[in-house]
């Protein structure tokens, strides 16, 4: 597992033109309605499922991120396929989410679960590791805040998703507690501009801002 990786990575690296950009999302709302759902539903939803969603339903909108390049050429996926990376002792596997802005969030936290735990036990199979359109992986777990991943090949963006943390918002002299969330985005500069990126990543941070957006 540790050479395919190591191949992977290294052809990623080499291959691509790759650039992070990087945002904070207010986590409030978002916190305030997990909290309600733990109590309406069986499976609540963790905040890493609201990203994947959110950046799911972004990417419906921003199709340059969902897209790959071949044969000297950009082209766009047809469907939204998300990979979720999952951290083990031995090395990282990615199980794929297909159609996950098709998936509504209850059976997107279903899914996310059984997905991590196949991981987890080596039970995952071939076909829940292919089509992967593009990558979310998060640290936050890990205490990290920021972090630079590498896009997985064949994709053109990956999302990285940081420790949601307390900070400061300032409406004139007083200060309020907040909760945010820091989010990059590495992207392939041969398929995508900074621009477009910097978009895509906006829409993730404000569906997350306002989180009823992930319901619909």
């Amino acid at each position: 597992m540790r050479g395919v990786i190591a191949t992977r990575m290294h052809a990623s690296l080499q291959e691509m033109a790759q650039l992070t950009l990087g945002t904070e999302a207010t986590m409030d709302a978002a916190v305030a309605l997990r909290a309600q759902l733990k109590e309406q539903w069986q499976q609540a939803p963790t905040i890493t499922d609201l990203v994947v969603r959110a950046a799911a339903l972004s990417l419906r909108d921003h199709p340059r991120l969902n897209a790959e390049v071949r044969d000297n050429a950009v082209h766009l996926r047809e469907e939204i396929n998300v990979g979720l990376a999952v951290a083990l002792e031995e090395g990282l596997m990615v199980p794929v989410l297909k159609r996950a802005d098709q998936l509504p969030l209850s059976a997107m936290a279903a899914e996310t679960r059984r997905l991590a735990q196949a991981a987890r036990t080596g039970k995952l199979t071939l076909p829940e590791l292919e089509g992967g359109t593009f990558t979310v992986s998060t640290l936050g777990s890990f205490g990290i805040d920021f972090f630079t991943p590498v896009i997985t090949p064949g994709q053109v963006a990956i999302l990285g998703v940081g420790r949601l943390r307390d900070s400061v918002r300032w409406e004139e002299d007083t200060p309020h507690r907040t909760q945010v969330l820091t989010l990059s985005i590495t992207f392939d500069h041969r398929a995508v501009d900074g621009a477009p990126a910097a978009e895509f990543l906006r829409s993730v941070a404000s569906r997350l801002t306002n989180p009823l957006t992930l319901l619909a």
